[in-house]
Formats: C-alpha cells, structure tokens, sequence
C-alpha cells in the first residue's frame, strides 16, 4: 500500500511540474509571437525543447486546448474550487489543534457535494479511497501526520492577540539579558492509560500537529529547560501524589530527572 501510495503521489508531483513547463512555455510563446519585427523570434519547437515539452502539446495548448486536469474537472466529484475551499479548511482546523481525520474529511467533501447538487439529481458518492487519493494529489498543500494531544484551554488560548501581548511584554526584558541569564522551559504532559495519537490531516511542512482533547485521564508533566548559551538542566516530571516516596529514587533514571 505505501508503495502504490508513493507511485501515485510522484505521479501527482510529475503532472503537477509537466504543467507547470507547458504553462510557462505557452506564455513565452506568447511573448515571442508579439515581439517586434527586429531580430527572428524563436520557434515553438526551439520554445518547446527549452522548456522540456512536448511541441504538439504545445502548439494544441497554444490554440486554446484544455489541460487533461481542466479537462477532466467537469467529470471529478470535486471541482478545483471546492478542492481549493476544503484545503483551506484543512489548513485552518489543524492550525487550532482540531485536525481532522480522513474519515472527516470525506463526510466534510461529501456535505459540500451534496449541498451544490442540483434538485432532483443523486449526489455522487465518495468512495472509501477517496480522502487518501486527495491527499496524495494535493501533497505539496496537506499532509499526515501521527497527532499529539493539546488540552483544549491551551488550545483556544494560542491565539494572534495574545502572542502579540506576550511578546509587547517580554520583548523589552529579553533585548537586554545576557544568553547565560535567558532560559526557555516548555513542558509535555503524558495521559496515563489513554491513547494519544491518531492520523490526522494536517498542512504540509509541519513538525507536529496536535489535537485538542477534554480527557480526564491522570496526567504526568515532563519539564525541559535549557538556557540560551547552549548548557541545559535536567528534566523534571511531575507525578499526581500527596507524599514523596523515596522508593522512587531507586528506578531507573537515565537522563537524572528530578
């Protein structure tokens, strides 16, 4: 599967740069064509050659020949426009650590052709396959990714506004600190006995997509510091307890976390 999956994407990739070639090379034709009677303009076959395209398919692209994806629009389940609207929506909702699943994906284009059927006619079903096929034909804007659980108050408050409060704030601080007084903490939290990743739908380019989570499941924190002049402390990690007990000194600890 991951094999026919990578095909299928290159094969994507090719036709995406093979059009791109013909575009480029119509509009030079184009531009050779309205050059001024000085000097002899370059033939298509020359423009064709230097670009790396075939002469017939540019001469046909030339007289106002459709593309073989232009061509095929009218009978796709999904137009390039409503392809457009549902990557952006993509886009959107993993950037507010709510990615969606392919599953989602398919009933959220499912809704979008149903809505845009005309009275009267059977709106087309997507098949099972579906999502995974756009996705692979849309590689170079969206892509999968493994989820990592985002709490849903932290979530809503990673906003624009807030950042730009934050950093009118710190900024001032940090532009007069020396690197060995700077320090940048960040810290993970672990749900004990819940599953925390899912394949999700993502932008394409990113580390890691998160996924918002209202779980009630108990929580250990990991805390990782590490200081601007390049040195770090040990991590430390914070488990649900009353007490201390010294029997946990005694496991294992190979980074010497607190």
């Amino acid at each position: 599967m991951t094999n026919s999956r990578n095909k299928r994407q290159r094969a994507y990739a090719n036709r995406r740069d093979y059009e791109g070639r013909v575009r480029a090379a119509v509009t030079a034709y184009q531009q050779e064509e309205k050059r001024s009677s000085d000097g002899k303009p370059k033939s298509l076959r020359d423009i064709a050659s230097e670009h790396g395209v075939n002469h017939v398919t540019l001469s046909r692209r030339c007289r106002g020949q459709l593309s073989l994806s232009e061509a095929r629009e009218k009978t796709q389940a999904i137009s390039s426009t409503q392809a457009e609207i549902i990557i952006q929506y993509l886009e959107r909702r993993g950037d507010r650590g709510m990615p969606l699943t392919l599953d989602a994906l398919r009933d959220v284009a499912q809704e979008v052709i149903n809505s845009q059927t005309p009275d009267g006619k059977v709106p087309h079903k997507l098949g099972i396959n579906w999502p995974s096929r756009f996705i692979d034909k849309h590689i170079e804007r969206i892509s999968m990714y493994w989820s990592r659980p985002m709490d849903t108050k932290r979530g809503k408050a990673v906003n624009p506004i807030s950042n730009k409060q934050y950093w009118n704030i710190i900024g001032p601080v940090l532009a007069n600190a020396k690197p060995e007084n700077i320090y940048g903490m960040d810290e993970t939290g672990v749900q004990l006995g819940y599953s925390t990743r899912q394949r999700v739908i993502g932008a394409k380019g990113k580390r890691v997509q998160h996924l918002q989570s209202d779980a009630s499941k108990e929580m250990v924190t990991v805390i990782v510091t590490i200081c601007a002049d390049g040195t770090a402390i040990p991590p430390t990690a914070i488990y649900k307890g009353v007490y201390f007990l010294e029997r946990w000194l005694e496991q294992e600890n190979p980074a010497n976390m607190s």
